[in-house]
């Protein structure tokens, strides 16, 4: 289970510039998940479940909406995309997928990972529960820079 806050800024097909953050709570069960995300990007209280078939997004603006990938569900509910499938390894600073190019800090931490059009550099870490995991990640893709702020991390989950 990890916790915190993200913000997000997007440039949308009229060039216009948008944004805002939200507060996340994400547990992870193998391939099961549950995100909440709370807040005025975050349309209140959303929720996502999801594991590697499908994804179901409910809140009080959109209902209820399933898609194959969390990719999907965010491009139709909120006009933009995120690498949300990736987020579950970058949360533990490990590469989403084996073509992923990595650069490592001089301590051996990785530093920056570029993968499936995406950037994510890991700007600091911190020691929870004697792990060693990202404080801060900040995320560059097509039309969107994202920052993701860890301030909660429970390395044993419950079942979701």
């Amino acid at each position: 289970t990890a916790s915190g806050k993200f913000s997000v800024r997007v440039i949308d097909e009229s060039g216009k510039k948008k944004g805002g953050s939200v507060y996340f709570v994400w547990q992870q069960n193998n391939q099961d998940y549950q995100v909440i995300l709370t807040g005025p990007l975050g349309q209140g209280r959303t929720s996502l479940v999801g594991n590697a078939q499908s994804v179901t997004m409910q809140n009080a603006k959109t209902g209820e909406l399933t898609a194959a990938t969390p990719e999907d569900l965010f491009e139709q509910s909120f006009g933009w995309t995120a690498p949300v499938s990736y987020l579950k390894y970058w949360l533990e600073a490990l590469p989403a997928t084996p073509d992923a190019v990595r650069t490592y800090n001089k301590d051996g931490q990785l530093q920056s990972l570029r993968e499936g059009g995406w950037q994510a550099d890991f700007i600091q870490y911190q020691s929870i529960n004697n792990q060693i995991i990202p404080q801060k990640i900040m995320v560059t893709g097509p039309n969107l820079n994202m920052t993701l702020l860890i301030s909660d991390w429970q390395p044993n989950l419950s079942a979701l």
